[in-house]
């Protein structure tokens, strides 16, 4: 075996090391120097955690709980809503806009009275004014970290899947129910008259007639779940509408029409 002659190396902690071959010297080096920069890192973040930063005493890792905020075009940035562990901690995933016109997201902590690692996460919703109500809060046993956005389907319902927690301990898909009606999905969502057009929904197979803004069109009923169109001519934005014999149903967003 090689023989190594002892170096007069000293690291920022005060280990001494033996000269080693093939680079090695400056592979230690490199690796103490993002040691020496993880620390002055974490004592920053613990002076300047910013609002309500307990959390990151775990160690500290980000800054901060999260928050909600809107942005214009322009770049005009609103902070909305400053997380607080309480209501959230850990925003994760695109927000939805609901039927209603609120906006629903998830948290990957918070929603206890503990520190935000203690803590399984929440669902919550936010009106554009920025006033925040936590809708779920999960406990483990129904999931844990919920980590992704939300999806409503065109029953009204939410869906949704966290990482960790449930039965088996290896995540689950949940769904959340907060009573909103069922809707229709245009895809896509404009087009020119004549364009096709398909119309997802719920329970279709009896639908009586489909509008665009009011203006009739002929439609074909291909399952339960669709129908099949094209905009007809004098159509102009506005909702769509299916007549079913429960009811109408419109569409989530307004069909536009160039």
């Amino acid at each position: 075996m090689k023989q190594f002659d002892e170096a007069n190396i000293h690291l920022k902690n005060g280990l001494h090391l033996h000269e080693l071959p093939n680079g090695l010297n400056h592979e230690i080096d490199r690796i103490s120097k993002l040691r020496y920069f993880e620390d002055e890192l974490s004592e920053y973040l613990k002076k300047k955690g910013g609002p309500n930063d307990s959390c990151n005493t775990q160690p500290p890792i980000f800054i901060g709980r999260g928050t909600v905020f809107e942005i214009t075009p322009e770049g005009t940035l609103t902070t909305l809503k400053n997380f607080d562990n309480s209501d959230g901690c850990y925003p994760n995933g695109s927000m939805i806009q609901a039927t209603n016109g609120n906006f629903y997201g998830t948290s990957v902590y918070g929603g206890g009275s503990g520190p935000c690692y203690g803590s399984y996460g929440t669902i919550f919703s936010i009106t554009s004014g920025g006033t925040l109500t936590t809708v779920h809060s999960f406990d483990n046993t129904d999931g844990e970290n919920p980590s992704g956005g939300l999806v409503q389907a065109t029953n009204g319902t939410f869906y949704g899947t966290a990482f960790q927690g449930g039965t088996n301990g290896g995540g689950t898909i949940f769904s959340l129910s907060l009573g909103l009606g069922p809707f229709v999905k245009t895809l896509p969502t404009s087009g020119k008259v004549g364009a096709a057009v398909m119309i997802l929904g719920t329970n279709l197979t009896s639908a009586t007639s489909v509008t665009f803004n009011s203006t009739a069109a002929k439609f074909t009923v291909a399952s339960s779940s669709l129908i099949t169109t094209t905009v007809p001519p004098g159509a102009t934005t506005g909702e769509v509408k299916v007549e079913t014999p429960s009811g109408t149903l419109s569409s989530n967003v307004s069909f536009r029409v160039p």
